[in-house]
């Protein structure tokens, strides 16, 4: 449905793609398609356009990865610079290490979307979770150590190793299954 719209061109362009182009070139779309197929993306578009509404700004566009990343330091230099209450808090997991079947989860259990193996390291792992962020392990998985505490975004839905670019791992944010947290991008 975006094959019309050439979204790169556009962006070196004055004229980059705006939301309602978007959201017009999906909608003429789906006229002839049916919008209940299970898998179709229908839905999922819709929650984005849903969500990303909310941010078009007066021309239309929506905010550039640069535009989110400085309103989250923004954001973040404003609340550092107020007087917060230091967490001095030194907490152990004491459980639950039972599952209460309560129908569709369990109160106080993760939940991990993706776990990756890095083939070129040997002993390291990399696990995302929907609102737990990144997580890596260099033993096997006996401890693991976060790397997106200080990200606007910690929903992490998929990670892959760049093997021909050594230290390199990509994350897909967001979450996608349950819709936790949502995608920056």
């Amino acid at each position: 449905w975006m094959e019309n719209i050439d979204v790169e061109a556009r962006a070196k362009t004055n004229n980059p793609v705006k939301f309602n182009e978007v959201v017009t070139a999906f909608n003429t779309y789906w006229e002839t398609r049916d919008p209940n197929v299970k898998g179709s993306g229908y839905k999922p578009f819709k929650r984005w356009e849903n969500y990303w509404q909310k941010f078009v700004n007066a021309d239309g566009l929506l905010p550039t990865s640069q535009e989110l990343w400085e309103t989250y330091l923004s954001t973040k230099n404003s609340a550092n610079s107020k007087n917060f209450l230091t967490d001095e808090s030194d907490w152990m997991p004491i459980g639950p290490f039972t599952h209460t079947n309560t129908g569709s989860w369990s109160s106080g259990h993760g939940r991990v979307n993706v776990i990756v193996k890095d083939e070129a390291t040997a002993g390291t792992y990399y696990a995302g979770a929907p609102a737990g962020g990144f997580w890596k392990s260099t033993n096997d998985g006996a401890t693991w150590e976060t790397y997106t505490d200080n990200l606007p975004q910690i929903g992490v839905s998929g990670i892959a190793v760049d093997y021909g670019n050594p230290g390199t791992i990509y994350i897909a944010t967001g979450d996608d299954d349950g819709g936790d947290s949502a995608s920056i991008g």
